[in-house]
């Protein structure tokens, strides 16, 4: 059976109140409009819904079932809508602990400069959960990735701390920090082709971790050369933490991408992929 939805909000009023007049107050209507709409709703119902008396209403049993009803699904939908326009401020993000304090955290002000409307929640982890609602931003092979989700592909080089030596003496390169992921399904860094295309044929002693950002992190605190990605990089370079040496870099089957990215549901979720698109491509 369909019954007007005005009908029934003017009764859940009335119900919750016991009165016609507050009720009226509360929806902005005149205590007529609701005695009406409540009427309407009896008829159309086949059923006495409110005792009316001098001074007051009261609920019969009936009107006391749908009552319940009624209450509780208005409080079912005024929460939903308070969640809902909560998403609609808010995005996710969820990445990898590199992506977020080599890229993301270095530049998030001027994210929020542009949308300050929008709050910003950034989780990390290397197993990264992801749906229409959120964000996520991942490392992948570009070969099994879809093109159209690709934020960069990746170009690796080697590093040097400011602390170093020279640029390019590479034939002092003994020992380079890198990265080997846990994750057998990357492709690994292009350490070998880097060499191959630079010529370099002495032996490098490598410390290897999980994660570029302590490959990044230790050549600093030590004084060495890192062989990362210029994605990841780019940031500890503006800051001249770090020297970019002048060899070739070494293109790589690895790739940053958002699933699904033309699904991304909320308007908050589009104008960060957006604006993440825009800040990889400059």
């Amino acid at each position: 059976m369909q019954v007007s939805l005005q009908a029934l909000k003017a009764f859940d009023a009335a119900a919750r109140h016991g009165s016609f007049k507050l009720a009226a107050s509360e929806l902005a209507l005149t205590p007529t409009a609701i005695s009406h709409h409540v009427s309407k709703l009896e008829a159309r119902l086949n059923t006495q819904l409110f005792v009316r008396k001098t001074r007051k209403i009261e609920l019969t049993e009936l009107g006391k079932r749908l009552a319940q009803a009624t209450n509780s699904g208005f409080q079912t939908i005024a929460q939903a809508l308070d969640e809902i326009t909560h998403i609609g401020k808010l995005v996710n993000v969820n990445t990898t602990s590199s992506f977020a304090a080599s890229v993301l955290l270095p530049s998030l002000a001027e994210f929020n400069a542009k949308h300050g409307d929008i709050e910003v929640a950034i989780s990390t982890g290397e197993s990264v959960e992801h749906n229409q609602y959120a964000v996520a931003i991942r490392l992948g092979d570009k070969r099994m990735v879809n093109s159209q989700d690709i934020l960069q592909c990746d170009v690796f080089n080697v590093y040097r701390a400011k602390s170093a030596g020279e640029q390019n003496n590479l034939s002092s390169l003994s020992h380079i920090y890198t990265c080997k992921w846990k994750n057998p399904d990357l492709p690994p860094v292009p350490l070998t082709q880097w060499c191959n295309q630079n010529g370099i044929t002495q032996a490098l002693a490598l410390t290897q971790y999980d994660q570029e950002l302590f490959a990044l992190q230790q050549a600093i605190a030590h004084g060495g050369y890192v062989f990362c990605s210029q994605t990841l990089a780019k940031s500890y370079v503006a800051r001249g933490e770090l020297c970019e040496l002048t060899t070739l870099p070494v293109a790589s089957d690895l790739c940053y991408y958002i699933p699904n990215k033309s699904a991304l549901a909320t308007l908050p979720a589009r104008l960060f992929s957006e604006w993440l698109s825009n800040l990889m491509s400059a």
